[in-house]
């Protein structure tokens, strides 16, 4: 996975005079969504904690992630890794829901075919295997060249 490095911006040296003045000036309805730093910061934290194991805690920044951040460039893996997240902890409708939201949002994102194969995965646990041999027809129909529908053809011969 490739990280976009974002440098931090460097700050403008200011007498006192202009820093009252700047603060008059700031509007206080800026929000964090718009400090592509600081989303970059989160994200990262978010992967570094399932990268240590830590799911549900990795889930609740993911979570943050997508709901603070919703337009960020980073927004469709955060999803993705939210729903992975919900696996890993074993909650299979979490993982479809959030999984269908990158669907819905983002479908030509490079995840959505490997989002519809968790999906399929969660709906064949949860017993719903009439559902999830559709999905997982839908994802070769959609995504006929990715990786996720070559294993699900595989998977609908069986």
């Amino acid at each position: 996975m490739l990280f976009r490095s974002v440098a931090k911006p460097v700050a403008p040296v200011m007498s006192d005079a202009n820093k009252a003045e700047a603060k008059s000036d700031a509007k206080p309805d800026s929000k964090p969504a718009d400090d592509p730093a600081a989303a970059l910061k989160a994200y990262e934290s978010a992967l570094g904690l399932f990268k240590a194991g830590k799911y549900k805690e990795a889930a609740a920044a993911f979570d943050k992630f997508t709901k603070t951040y919703p337009d960020n460039d980073q927004a469709p893996a955060a999803q993705f890794w939210l729903g992975n997240s919900y696996y890993a902890v074993g909650d299979c409708k979490q993982v479809i829901s959030s999984q269908q939201k990158l669907l819905a949002k983002w479908p030509k994102n490079g995840r959505a075919p490997d989002a519809m194969a968790n999906i399929a995965n969660c709906q064949a646990e949860l017993g719903q295997k009439a559902e999830s041999q559709k999905t997982l027809k839908d994802l070769v129909a959609k995504y006929p060249d990715s990786k996720a529908a070559g294993a699900a053809k595989q998977q609908l011969k069986k």
